[in-house]
């Protein structure tokens, strides 16, 4: 388990995981590494099945997997055991409809009714612009604040969970922030970058909610399927 790599809450998730399946077996890390490859497969796959009759979810089900299969293949590069656990399966998860991809074609066409000549259409361009370029995610989106838009670079600053990155976006999508951004006048630097612009949401930053109502609308005139930001980003 390259523990440097992964996030803190992953790294959480897989100690728990781990505690799971030794307190189950009455097993310990250092124990279970001693054993033969196919005993510790065996008690992996009793795990794995006492799990699917527990109803827990395929994607709880795959990380439990997922944390044996680092932690196992992290000794195995030590010296500590010579097996791993790698031809132990995951559970096949079916993607839902709502990350199924949207072509180029229908992409720009729902760009294409933008209008730039409308503070809707401005709006609504730069959104729809860096959900599909630079793979933004709904609360990215929503976080962004007037501040963050580094006009001389050309970037944006986004926020992460734990920390802030730039990210480069096209001049076009500057050139739509900037004219968007004339026209609230009374703004401030630290006002969101979005906000509504309907009677009950005027001037209020833009919430999850929203913004997916502003990609489904934008979609609905060249798609039958409902399009979400998920959509656009995967």
């Amino acid at each position: 388990m390259r523990s440097h790599l992964l996030q803190p809450n992953t790294k959480k998730a897989y100690v728990k995981d781990l505690g799971y399946f030794f307190q189950s077996n009455k097993e310990n890390a250092q124990n279970f590494l001693q054993l033969e490859s196919e005993k510790a497969t065996s008690l992996v796959l009793q795990y794995k099945d006492l799990c699917l009759k527990k109803d827990l979810s395929k994607a709880t089900i795959n990380r439990r997997l997922s944390a044996f299969k680092n932690l196992v293949r992290l000794a195995n590069q030590q010296g500590k055991c010579s097996w791993t656990l790698d031809h132990i399966k995951g559970e096949k998860i079916k993607r839902s409809r709502d990350y199924l991809e949207i072509s180029s074609n229908t992409f720009r066409q729902a760009l294409a009714l933008c209008k730039l000549t409308t503070n809707n259409g401005k709006r609504n361009y730069a959104i729809l612009r860096l959900l599909w370029e630079n793979n933004l995610s709904n609360s990215e989106i929503v976080n962004l604040r007037i501040e963050d838009l580094d006009i001389e670079n050309c970037r944006l600053r986004i926020h992460k969970a734990t920390q802030c990155e730039y990210i480069f976006i096209a001049p076009e999508i500057l050139y739509i922030l900037l004219q968007w951004l004339a026209t609230r006048t009374e703004a401030r630097l630290e006002s969101p970058l979005f906000v509504g612009l309907d009677n009950a949401n005027k001037n209020q930053g833009l919430t999850s909610n929203g913004l997916y109502k502003i990609v489904r609308d934008c979609f609905a005139k060249v798609t039958n399927q409902p399009v979400s930001p998920k959509r656009i980003r995967f």
